[in-house]
């Protein structure tokens, strides 16, 4: 991996295989893996270029990118104030895609939701689904709506956007 981190093209690849693996070592609670390959994407991120001609390439490497995996890094290994700094610092708007837009929307409304602020959620999650409204239909976020109706049966618009996505 070193021969290649020296290569511009190379690195934003690999910034996004270390992403992933910084994701993968998060759900599997090793912190120190987590951490370290998170440090060693946003070196390599920092490093540039952003873009390469790759045919498989993930897409740009973007500061939003960074900070929306951070976010859920964070969230996994239990650090909350570093979740919602990262959390803070993506521009949404700026997001080249859809796809993107929603994954981020969804990422935070899970952090809303385990930090007990359900409104926040729901609008995240109200904001997912008119961006992305055929991935608002997943099964793991109509299983969140259905846990936040469960709690919070009164919550306002939450029925509405339960039956809107099929968790009602």
């Amino acid at each position: 991996m070193n021969d290649l981190a020296s290569e511009p093209t190379a690195r934003p690849v690999i910034a996004h295989i270390a992403l992933e693996s910084a994701y993968g070592a998060a759900q599997a609670g090793q912190t120190t893996d987590a951490l370290s390959f998170w440090a060693q994407a946003n070196e390599l991120a920092e490093r540039g270029p952003t873009t390469t001609h790759w045919p498989d390439h993930a897409g740009p490497l973007t500061p939003d990118q960074l900070h929306r995996y951070a976010l859920c890094i964070h969230h996994l290994l239990g650090d909350t104030r570093s979740a919602l700094h990262h959390a803070g610092q993506a521009a949404v708007r700026a997001m080249p895609t859809a796809e993107r837009r929603a994954c981020y929307r969804h990422d935070s409304a899970k952090l809303a939701q385990d930090l007990g602020d359900l409104p926040r959620a729901l609008a995240l999650l109200r904001e997912h689904e008119a961006e992305a409204p055929q991935d608002a239909r997943r099964s793991s976020l109509r299983r969140m709506v259905s846990g936040i109706l469960a709690t919070s049966p009164s919550l306002p618009g939450l029925r509405k956007h339960a039956a809107l996505v099929g968790a009602a």
